[in-house]
């Protein structure tokens, strides 16, 4: 992974790059995969709210995650088999978010929205995610 984030006085602005490789232990088959992150942030002070927004692109789709391939092995999956490994995870390709945080005082806590939209290797359309909570 290589990053870098900048701080500017109408918000923060970060970027990164990973390289992930998967090695199969039935074959021995490597799979690599790259994916790109970039965000903005903003704390708009007057109002107590912090606004970021988030994209990811994966390039291929043989990124796995660390995560992805443990929870595969703990639970005995033949990982070379890439028809089996493709309809275990679904394959990402685009991921983006819109995170709002609002302060609502110090004797109310603060509200969370965050807002998804992701697309997957070898799947049309997207998939929308909605997400509100609350915390005191």
């Amino acid at each position: 992974m290589l990053g870098a984030s900048l701080n500017t006085p109408i918000g923060a602005f970060s970027a990164d790059a990973t390289f992930a490789q998967s090695i199969f232990d039935e074959t021995r088959e490597k799979k690599n995969g790259y994916s790109l992150h970039a965000s903005y942030s903003v704390n708009v002070l007057s109002t107590k709210t912090n606004v970021t927004l988030a994209a990811y692109r994966y390039y291929s789709k043989d990124f796995y995650t660390l995560r992805d391939v443990i929870w595969a092995k703990n639970n005995d999956y033949n990982l070379a088999n890439e028809a089996l490994r493709n309809s275990l995870f679904s394959r990402p390709k685009n991921q983006y978010q819109l995170s709002i945080n609002q302060n609502l005082g110090e004797k109310w806590g603060v509200l969370y929205l965050i807002g998804s939209t992701y697309s997957y290797w070898g799947k049309s359309g997207v998939r929308n995610e909605y997400q509100l909570s609350y915390s005191n």
